[in-house]
């Protein structure tokens, strides 16, 4: 049997019907020119996941890709990423979701982009949106702060160095060298089935990138991500910057310098929050305030989201500094 080069990894948790859509995707994967092995980690799945996992398996084509599948009880993605670094050997990872549609040349792009950049540590691409109603008024495309939140991701047709901008998970590929300079994703990090933390792939990629690590846009890399209607609502979006919010304050524990530069270790904080934060909230509430009143409800909205990833953010960093305060005092 041919040793594969390359992994692509799902994971997976409580989508059987997306997971089957995904997986048929993935079938019809026009052949990359490397050897290649599918895996599917199952995150503790309690719906017809197992089974569905089971016949995907046995329906296997003779002188196919292998298929494998992985289960991982712990709830966090993140434990499921780890797990499926860790159980494979190949020279790359290709990571997508079990709610995306990957293009039929989309591995082939990938190995075509790593031989032509053999410097580069990791690949990202396009993530569009297959919605599945009516986006509302006060979603615009022409606002991309909102596009994370659903899993948008388009930085255009132009290929380039990340230079600040990151990928999304759902579209990303690894060589094994970056998880050799970087370690694995934290665990405190990304999706837990009880909350919307996240933020598992930025902060790895700030310690691979301070690890000499390189990313680039591959904008022919391209995959389709499913937008239920139960996310476009306002109470999602502000609980998902909320959640960021509180994300984004643990990432700066072991990544202090954001993808902007600023150094969270030099910033003057009053009780644990950020100073700069705080200014930076009244600034937004009264932009909100004005776009409300010029009917501008996109760009209201977009200003009412950061103040909700604000508020997570200053309460977690509130807490990291009350429990470090706690710590000296004990010690």
């Amino acid at each position: 049997m041919t040793v594969p080069r390359a992994s692509v990894v799902v994971c997976t948790y409580n989508r059987a019907g997306r997971l089957a859509d995904a997986l048929a995707s993935i079938d019809r994967l026009e052949d990359p020119g490397v050897p290649y092995e599918v895996v599917v980690v199952d995150n503790g799945s309690t719906d017809g996941t197992p089974a569905l996992l089971r016949d995907w398996v046995a329906r296997a084509h003779p002188g196919g890709p292998v298929r494998r599948t992985l289960h991982e009880p712990r709830p966090g993605k993140s434990f499921a990423l780890n797990l499926a670094v860790t159980s494979t050997t190949t020279d790359w990872v290709a990571l997508t979701d079990d709610d995306v549609l990957v293009a039929p040349d989309w591995l082939a792009v990938a190995a075509r982009s790593l031989a032509e950049r053999p410097d580069v540590d990791y690949l990202g691409g396009k993530v569009l949106p297959l919605w599945e109603t009516e986006p509302p008024a006060w979603f615009s495309m022409a606002e991309r702060d909102l596009f994370g939140t659903i899993a948008i991701l388009d930085y255009g047709d132009e290929g380039f160095d990340f230079d600040g901008r990151v990928p999304l998970g759902a579209n990303i590929v690894y060589r094994r060298r970056a998880f050799e300079r970087a370690g694995l994703f934290r665990t405190d990090l990304g999706r837990d089935h009880s909350t919307l933390r996240g933020q598992e792939f930025p902060e790895h990629l700030l310690r691979l990138e301070a690890a000499g690590g390189r990313g680039r846009y591959v904008p022919d890399l391209v995959v389709h991500h499913h937008v239920p209607a139960r996310r476009l609502t306002k109470r999602y979006y502000r609980e998902w910057f909320y959640w960021k919010g509180i994300s984004r304050a643990l990432v700066t524990e072991t990544a202090p310098i954001d993808e902007l530069g600023v150094d969270y270790r030099a910033v003057p904080r009053i009780a644990g929050v950020p100073r700069f934060m705080l200014r930076q909230a009244v600034v937004t509430a009264v932009d909100m305030a004005g776009r409300r009143l010029r009917g501008d409800l996109p760009g209201a909205f977009v200003r009412e989201a950061w103040l909700c990833y604000l508020y997570g953010f200053a309460r977690q960093s509130w807490r990291i500094w009350r429990e470090n305060g706690h710590r000296r005092r004990s010690g």
